[in-house]
């Protein structure tokens, strides 16, 4: 006899027929795993795409954050208070990009060290609907006499 037995007392070959194709079992699990794997793939994709906008959120607020500092420094010893700054807006492209965005400069003079100012600017935001932890730099300012 010429029968290839599947261990579970059937047969593969019957009445000396090959057996052809794929059965619909067969074709159903095939279905299902290639739909799980798609599914887990487009799963690490969107993830990957949430992920790359927060990167380039943060990114900008860094950059803002340090054009704002950069914008703090060519300010005089006088001009660099609180007060004067707290109503400093964000850049345009921030405030787009930025959804939520809110800045916060804060000048206090150096506890026990004459003549110098921290200035700290920060930047927060919110990633669906949750504030994320902000963005901040901090800079120490020095008074400098001008020599006559």
């Amino acid at each position: 006899m010429d029968k290839t037995s599947t261990g579970f007392g059937s047969s593969l070959r019957s009445s000396g027929r090959e057996r052809r194709g794929v059965t619909i079992i067969e074709s159903v699990m095939a279905l299902a795993l290639f739909a799980t794997v798609m599914s887990l793939v487009a799963q690490t994709l969107i993830g990957v795409g949430r992920q790359r906008q927060v990167t380039q959120r943060r990114s900008l607020a860094i950059q803002e954050a340090a054009n704002t500092m950069e914008k703090i420094a060519a300010l005089s010893w006088k001009e660099s208070t609180t007060d004067a700054l707290a109503s400093w807006p964000l850049s345009e492209a921030a405030r787009t990009a930025l959804p939520g965005a809110a800045l916060n400069i804060s000048v206090t003079l150096g506890h026990g060290l004459p003549r110098r100012k921290r200035v700290r600017v920060e930047i927060g935001w919110t990633e669906s609907g949750q504030r994320v932890a902000p963005v901040s730099l901090v800079v120490w300012k020095h008074l400098i006499k001008e020599r006559n």
